[in-house]
């Protein structure tokens, strides 16, 4: 099944409260600041659970946009 891919140029606003990002248990956010300009690439998917459609967007990469603050 082809995704389709989704390219995203966003405010960072804080860190997250409800998920985070890890990868082997590092955390892989830290580096952001809130204000930082961040790009991020990814898709969503669609899951269906106890008759309930959710709609989660899964990051494929995510990227500090150097030089430039909101």
């Amino acid at each position: 099944m082809k995704k389709k891919m989704i390219n995203i140029n966003t405010n960072f606003l804080a860190l997250p409260t409800f998920l985070s990002f890890e990868n082997n248990g590092k955390e892989k956010a830290e580096g952001f600041e809130k204000g930082d300009l961040i790009y991020i690439f990814g898709y969503f998917k669609k899951c269906e659970k106890e008759g309930k459609i959710y709609k989660n967007f899964v990051v494929k990469s995510y990227n500090l946009i150097a030089g430039a603050k909101s």
